[in-house]
């Protein structure tokens, strides 16, 4: 029996009906449904809905199709390959699960941007980078993120879309198609750290919450005072940031705290 055959077969029992009984209940003969329980035979597309109401089902449970399963099997992946990315040896291993789940789930947009994440990090990893294999990964990352923009609204993933397309674009050296995506994401004020500002209860909360950011920030910090220098020096305007070294050494003494 087919799996459909049996889960009609197994419905029908359940609740101690004859194929007659189900036959009358949707307006089908008994040898239909016969014919359905031994594979011999489908029902046609529009009896599928009768027949999962008949049954106080859905076309899903029906079909033997249970979204519930999916959703485990693409989280334990998901978590699983996050899991994996700090192991540089299993890096071809990663790329073929996850190629093998795109199969299986292609609409799944969270699986696009794991293929990002596995394509970003893959030429570094394997040491390709540099060469016409790196490139034609960077074209395909550009491709998944640009399928992510297209079709997910999850802001989350487009986010971390974005992310990966500006930071692959300006490996490529494309700062124009690069800007365009950057220009998708919110300006500082809205991020999530300028905002948490205002809700830190107190001083121990607020160290709580940056030490976690301190490393970034620090790193955003150096970029910050390195592009203002060189923008001063061309342009011959304006003075020394005297700032950004006592910034810095907050952000280091933050940064500490936060592996204590």
């Amino acid at each position: 029996m087919s799996k459909f055959g049996t889960i009609l077969r197994n419905l029908r029992l359940e609740r101690d009906l004859t194929q007659a009984d189900v036959g009358e209940g949707i307006g089908v003969s008994p040898q239909a449904v016969s014919k359905w329980e031994n594979e011999n035979g489908l029902p046609d597309v529009t009896q599928l809905i009768p027949l999962a109401d008949y049954f106080g089902v859905t076309v899903d449970a029906l079909l033997g199709h249970d979204p519930d399963k999916d959703e485990r099997e693409i989280t334990a992946h998901i978590e699983r390959l996050e899991g994996k990315l700090t192991d540089e040896g299993n890096w071809d291993a990663q790329m073929e699960e996850n190629r093998a789940m795109l199969r299986k789930y292609p609409k799944d947009c969270r699986l696009m941007v794991q293929m990002c994440r596995i394509l970003y990090f893959y030429p570094k990893q394997t040491g390709i980078d540099g060469t016409p294999e790196s490139d034609k990964c960077a074209d395909e990352l550009v491709e998944w993120g640009e399928k992510v923009l297209r079709e997910s609204t999850d802001s989350h993933l487009r986010n971390e879309a974005v992310r990966f397309l500006v930071y692959t674009l300006d490996i490529q050296v494309k700062f124009d198609k690069g800007k365009k995506y950057a220009e998708m994401m919110p300006p500082y004020e809205l991020c999530r750290e300028s905002l948490m500002r205002f809700l830190c209860e107190d001083d121990a909360e607020t160290v709580a919450f940056y030490s976690k950011f301190a490393g970034t920030l620090l790193g955003d910090v150096n970029w910050m005072g390195e592009m203002y220098e060189i923008s001063r020096k061309r342009s011959g305007v304006g003075q020394p940031f005297g700032k950004i070294p006592e910034i810095k050494e907050k952000l280091k003494q933050l940064n500490a705290l936060c592996g204590e």
